[in-house]
């Protein structure tokens, strides 16, 4: 939020405990930091294929709870929607795979940086997909953050 200057220049800090979204996407960040090493640990004791099967088996067995008690209207939805869950599931272990297989390969930090520049198409999308506002905005604090992963990289 550049262009709102009210704040200063430590504005965008202080949203981390203002806007709960914000404090919300703080954590997630540094909940991937941690689980990130411990994936490196995980592949490096096992295989990326094996590692992935144990971490999402272990995510379905604590998340299923909570979707029974919590989303009990939405599972009628999902024979209706079931050859497209197939297909989300199908793309998103062949991420997961792939991403635990090159960080085997090399380093965390490597694999970490080259995926977060997946931030620009999510800007790119939000703008064309849900019509969000201040597109130059978005771009432009995403291209800084990815010229620092890539000042990173270099370093």
């Amino acid at each position: 939020n550049i262009k709102d200057k009210r704040d200063g220049f430590f504005g965008p800090f202080k949203n981390i405990i203002r806007e709960k979204g914000v404090l919300i996407m703080f954590l997630v960040s540094l909940i991937f930091a941690v689980t990130s090493v411990l994936d490196k640990v995980g592949v490096q004791n096992s295989s990326p294929l094996f590692f992935s099967i144990v971490v999402n088996g272990f995510s379905a067995i604590v998340m299923f709870p909570f979707i029974l008690t919590r989303s009990r209207d939405n599972l009628k939805l999902i024979p209706k929607s079931a050859g497209l869950l197939i297909l989300i599931s199908i793309a998103t272990a062949l991420i997961f795979v792939t991403q635990l297989w090159a960080i085997k390969l090399t380093l965390v930090a490597y694999v970490v940086s080259v995926k977060r520049t997946s931030i620009i198409f999510s800007a790119i999308a939000a703008y064309f997909i849900f019509k969000e506002k201040n597109i130059k905005q978005r771009i432009f604090g995403s291209v800084v953050m990815v010229l620092g992963i890539i000042l990173i990289a270099l370093s």
